[in-house]
């Protein structure tokens, strides 16, 4: 029995050349230069440049979703306690406490019903941070939420954190830690990222703002 075809058919540019055509009036073409469209009929075949089929799709809202309750108030607390006393005490040019950067993972555990805080081993320095544990077992794969600490800088995203910050999985960022704290959260699919309200994810304490939008 013959297969009948869709009227209107989307695909991805992802071999080249392109799969073969598969539809009763045209398809959309979705390639890094952007939104193309094929036809074909006896005698005649074209690939144009074509405006987004607005008429056929429909809206996507976005949504981050935690199975989890937010983070309880008294472990936001403790991780900016603790960013307060990082520090490298081994500046021998300065002759001071140089504050570091400090990265925190929170995993929720599902038979507990609970989160907890870890502060993974790490290097740090004065503007980077990353964790010194990536085994299969280590809170740097299994947490729901990274968040690392600016000590006196506000709380930005860097292009560095941009790079890395590509897994999936809930990202902070903790600034202004001495004077005024204030976290920005977002959540990254895999290196496409969307910002969300901090108090989406953490039962914020009063001396921490949430930093949106901005």
């Amino acid at each position: 029995m013959a297969t009948c075809k869709p009227i209107t058919r989307f695909l991805f540019a992802e071999t080249d050349p392109l799969p073969e055509y598969d539809a009763a009036l045209s398809e959309y073409i979705f390639g890094t230069n952007g939104v193309h469209r094929r036809a074909r009929r006896p005698g005649l075949e074209a690939v144009v440049p074509a405006k987004p089929p607005t008429g056929l799709l429909k809206p996507v809202e976005c949504f981050v979703r935690l199975s989890a309750p937010r983070v309880p108030v008294h472990l936001v607390r403790k991780m900016l306690d603790e960013a307060r006393r990082q520090c490298n005490r081994t500046n021998s040019v300065r002759k001071c406490c140089e504050f570091v950067e400090t990265l925190f993972f929170f995993l929720w555990n599902d038979s507990e019903s609970n989160w907890s805080l870890h502060v993974p081993p790490q290097d740090q320095t004065r503007w980077s941070v990353r964790a010194t544990d990536t085994s299969a077992d280590s809170a740097y794969v299994n947490a729901l939420i990274e968040v690392h600490s600016h000590h006196w800088e506000r709380a930005f995203f860097s292009r560095e954190d941009n790079l890395d910050e590509v897994g999936f999985r809930i990202y902070g960022v903790l600034g202004r830690i001495f004077s005024h704290p204030e976290l920005k959260v977002r959540v990254s699919v895999y290196g496409d990222w969307w910002e969300l309200p901090a108090g989406q994810i953490f039962e914020l304490p009063e001396e921490v703002c949430e930093r949106y939008g901005e």
